[in-house]
Order: C-alpha cells, then sequence, then structure tokens
C-alpha cells in the first residue's frame, strides 16, 4: 500500500494495485480476449478442421471471458483507503483504474491503530505478516493492510495513528506496547527523560553470560553466541536430503548414462553438483556455523544506540541515533527472548540466548546511558 498525494493537509490517502500485479495479470487478461475473438468470429475448429459447433464456440467464449476476468482484476483492479479530517470519516474503495465502489466508516468509533505479527500458511509455503489495523471498542476491527515487511508496518501503522490523533498498540514480539496520541513523535529518549523513574542497576542478575563495560557515559556490552540449539540441524538436514534425492534422481542416473557423449556428462553433472548439491548444502552448514559463531556488541550513549554482528563469516553494524530512537522493547519469540531497538528507518534484534533478567537488566543499563 502507497501513500497518494492528495493536495489536501486534512486528508491522507493510500492506494493498491498496478506496478508488478499489473504485469502478472497482462497475459491471462491478453489470452482472454484472443479466446472470446476467436470463439465470437468463428475461428475455433473441432476435429477434421471444421468449425467448431455453436456450443463449443459458446464454452470457449465463457472460459475466455473468466480468463479475460481475472486478468482485468490483476491488469485494472485498484483499491485504497482515504482519511478525511473535515469529514472524519475513512473511505474504503475498490475499481477498476478509479472508484467503483466504496464505504465509510466513522473514525470516532476508532480509538486505536494496532499493529501485530500473524504467521500465514498454505500449501505451498509459510511466510509472516504485519496487519495494521484500526480497533475501537464500538466497532469490529478495520483491516488497513497486511505488509509482510516489519518496518513499513510500523511506518504505517504510526503515520496514521498521528493523522487521526490516536493511541497506537503495538503487540509485536509477544509484548503489548502503548503509544499514547500526541507523544508518536517522541524519542525513546525524550520519553524517558518526562516518564522513567529510577532504576538500580547496580546489581547485575545472576549467571550473566554478557561482558559488561563502561566508559564515562557509554556502555558496551559483548554478547556471547547463543547457546546450541537442534533446530540448526534442521535446514543442514533439509539441505542434505535435498542434495541427496537431486544426486540419486537427476545426477546419478545422468553420469552413468553412457549413449550420452562424455563432455556433455561433465558439464551437466558440473551443473547439478554446484547449483543443486554443493551451495544448498554449504549455505545451510555455513548459516548455522555462523550462528554459533556470531558475537554481538552493543554500545550506548546519549548519542546513539549501535549493534554490531560479528559472525564467521559476514559483519553486519546497525547505529540508530538517540533522536530517532523509538523503543527499546524485550521480545518473546518462539519461547526465546531478545531485546529490540526500534526506528522508523531501521530495526534491530540482539541478545538472543539470553535469560530474560539478563535481558531486562541489559534494557535497564542502556535506558540509564541513553539518558546520561
Amino acid at each position: 500500500m502507497r501513500r497518494v498525494n492528495t493536495g489536501d493537509p486534512d486528508k491522507l490517502a493510500y492506494k493498491e494495485g498496478g506496478g508488478c500485479v499489473s504485469f502478472f495479470g497482462l497475459p491471462f487478461f491478453a489470452a482472454g480476449l484472443f479466446v472470446i475473438y476467436a470463439a465470437l468470429a468463428g475461428q475455433m475448429t473441432g476435429k477434421g478442421g471444421q468449425p467448431a459447433a455453436l456450443g463449443g464456440q459458446i464454452l470457449c467464449a465463457v472460459f475466455g471471458l473468466i480468463f479475460a476476468t481475472v486478468g482485468a482484476a490483476f491488469l485494472f483492479g485498484r483499491s485504497g483507503l482515504l482519511f478525511d479530517k473535515n469529514t472524519k470519516t475513512v473511505r474504503r474503495w475498490y475499481g477498476l483504474l478509479f472508484p467503483m465502489w466504496s464505504r465509510s466508516y466513522d473514525i470516532k468509533l476508532f480509538q486505536e491503530v494496532s499493529l501485530s505479527k500473524e504467521v500465514r500458511r498454505n500449501k505451498n509455503s509459510t511466510y509472516t505478516v504485519y496487519p495494521v489495523r484500526l480497533a475501537g471498542a464500538k466497532a469490529s476491527p478495520l483491516d488497513i493492510c497486511q505488509p509482510q515487511d516489519e518496518l513499513q508496518a510500523r511506518k504505517l501503522a504510526e503515520e496514521i495513528a498521528k493523522f487521526i490523533n490516536c493511541d497506537m498498540v503495538s503487540g509485536l514480539g509477544g509484548v503489548t506496547l502503548r503509544r499514547e496520541a500526541g507523544t508518536l513523535d517522541e524519542s525513546l529518549r525524550e520519553r524517558l527523560k518526562r516518564t522513567t523513574k529510577d532504576v538500580d542497576i547496580t546489581v547485575p542478575p545472576e549467571g550473566l553470560r554478557a561482558q559488561f563495560s563502561a566508559r564515562g557515559n557509554a556502555v558496551f556490552f559483548t554478547i556471547p553466541p547463543p547457546p546450541f540449539s537442534a533446530a540448526l540441524l534442521v535446514p543442514i538436514g533439509c539441505g542434505g536430503i535435498f542434495a541427496v534425492f537431486v544426486g540419486l534422481t537427476f545426477l546419478w542416473p545422468m553420469l552413468a548414462d553412457k549413449t550420452m557423449p562424455a563432455e556433455t556428462r561433465l558439464l551437466f553433472g558440473a551443473f547439478l553438483g554446484i547449483f543443486f548439491i554443493f551451495l544448498p548444502l554449504a549455505t545451510a552448514i555455513g548459516a548455522a556455523v555462523s550462528r554459533l559463531k556470531r558475537t554481538t556488541l552493543v554500545e550506548v550513549d546519549s548519542y546513539s544506540l549501535r549493534v554490531t554482528n560479528q559472525g564467521a563469516l559476514f559483519r553486519k553494524h546497525v547505529e540508530i541515533p538517540s533522536g530517532e530512537l523509538e523503543e527499546l522493547q524485550l521480545e518473546e519469540i518462539q519461547g526465546r527472548y531478545c531485546l529490540a531497538a526500534v526506528s522508523d528507518k531501521l530495526l534491530a534484534r540482539f541478545g538472543d540466548g539470553l535469560s530474560r533478567p539478563e535481558l531486562e537488566w541489559i534494557r535497564d543499563v542502556a535506558l540509564k546511558a541513553l539518558t546520561a
């Protein structure tokens, strides 16, 4: 869902459709029109090259109409939302290139914009979406959008909440976090200075795994790799099964086929071996080793929060200025805890594998350093 410039500061508009989706619908639409034309022009033929009977032509035209309709829905289908402060309504519309059907809702029925995380499964895949909804005590939730990108969903939810001046409630990571209307532009540092009570951080929890140090007003944490988990073996096992399947089903029979020229066998054998056996297996093993070797360095002061993940092969660095950092929250993901640092532009999670008391202490120390 993309924002549309209305030229009116009292209106906020979004639109869906077009773009890459249109290219997906184009072949369906063209094929449908061709079949309809061929049926109506009498160019459909049966066995022996004779013109198709009237019933067959009608049936072909119906199938062509179905294809053309599906293609037109992708090619020309559009939908959108319009928030209007003047009428105090939100209008959802659908149409072909322009609005043809719409329904309006009273904005006053909704008191918050909610953001959640849901895992969707179908026969072919499993994927995660982050639904953004309007919610209120006197109205059923109104779906706004369901992005698959978490940062995009956060930005959309905050943008709408600021426009209609209501609370934003995030349920990501198994923790419900409410940000009140009028404070959505506040950075975490500003909010802490306004609301934080003094917290004792002098006594760390027992069994501290992370190394801690401080220089001036800056604090440093070196977080060791997470402990070994049997879940790390799953991608390796899947990669191994896939490699064996390709080897026994395709590679070995082809190499054993003496009727094929030796150069051809070696060429195709090398292609299958590299791209369908070695690379998938090496990628799975490399990801597991990198996770077991990953060390995380977290640096926090009044200027920024910096997270550096150093793996066996790669290094990733994220820096969020304190004026842009909006949240530093504890999250629970599949029974494991971590900390999430969030801004409008960046998202960094760290501390996976540490205990909840240790992560809470790290968070309290980091918050103290932010407001120093």
